[in-house]
């Protein structure tokens, strides 16, 4: 059974943004998480393009807490140059730990 494009890329965009808020779950309450740190690799976020085709990475250079200690801005870095973003406008890629 074929699809039309238009359906195509409507399942893509469902799957895109469902991806991108699995990758951003809030356990805020449940389970304490680390904090950013300088060198983590993120998937920039951007309202306006369609995911994940245009889904920008980019590296963390600094981190910007707030009065409770908590990182809540970043500094990023990617090959369009340096930028400031909130952390809910991205998401961390799970990197797996080098054993060598």
């Amino acid at each position: 059974m074929a699809t039309s494009p238009a359906n195509d890329s409507t399942n893509m965009a469902e799957w895109s943004a469902d991806y991108l808020n699995s990758l951003q779950q809030r356990q805020k309450w449940a389970t304490e998480q680390s904090n950013l740190k300088v060198g983590d690799v993120v998937v920039v976020k951007e309202d306006n393009l369609p995911p994940p085709l245009r889904w920008k990475l980019a590296v963390v250079k600094e981190t910007h807490s707030g009065s409770d200690k908590f990182v809540r801005v970043v500094t990023l870095h990617n090959n369009q140059g340096v930028f400031k973003r909130s952390i809910n406008k991205f998401c961390k890629l799970p990197v797996a730990d080098n054993p060598g």
